[in-house]
């Protein structure tokens, strides 16, 4: 009984009440189509144009990454990935995979992209 507890608190604090799952137990996920939601701990263009936007700590202390390959970079009309601000927060949707031990989506299309309404403050009366 006590392992089936366990096992319900792991999956209540991987999903928020969105069903959103946070980088930090991204790799739970691997295999899934999952919505990873959390805020950007750093972005970083590489020398074959990959745009990789990293949550959970700078490379290489990672927790999960987005992955953006080159051919699609240009897709990207609305906005630049590579400039987004450290601490914004973005939801990315797709099938999280393993690479080198580390989880990961791979960002093909603009739609995979989604940005959290922050509630606004309201103002004092």
């Amino acid at each position: 009984m006590r392992k089936y507890f366990f096992m319900i608190l792991i999956v209540a604090f991987a999903l928020n009440c969105d069903g959103q799952v946070s980088p930090k137990f991204a790799k739970d996920y691997v295999g899934k189509l999952a919505t990873v939601c959390g805020r950007i701990s750093g972005t970083h263009v590489t020398k074959s144009g990959k745009v990789l936007i990293n949550f959970g700590g700078e490379y290489p202390n990672e927790l999960f990454t987005a992955v953006i390959m080159e051919d699609d970079t240009a897709k990207f009309t609305d906005y630049n990935p590579a400039k987004f601000p450290d601490n914004k927060k973005i939801c990315v949707r797709g099938r999280i995979v393993d690479y080198k031990g580390k989880p990961e989506i791979i960002i093909n299309n603009p739609s995979q992209v989604t940005f959290p309404e922050e509630k606004p403050v309201e103002p004092n009366k």
